[in-house]
């Protein structure tokens, strides 16, 4: 990404929004990159914890 948390951020979560994964192989989204951008907190699932991550880190950077 960008290092900014911003809307970008918000719609691939809302694009992924309700998907989930198995975790049984080696990458847990494999064939799926924005399912794991959206995988915020890595618990395999697309969904309401992962729209308050990027809720209370919006407008933040990583570097």
């Amino acid at each position: 990404g960008d290092g900014r948390v911003n809307i970008l951020d918000a719609t691939i979560v809302g694009l992924e929004w309700g998907k989930t994964t198995d975790c049984s192989g080696a990458y847990c989204w494999e064939g799926n990159d924005r399912g794991s951008q959206a995988d915020l907190n890595n618990d395999c699932k697309v969904n309401i914890l992962d729209g308050v991550i990027i809720g209370s880190c919006w407008g933040h950077t990583a570097w």
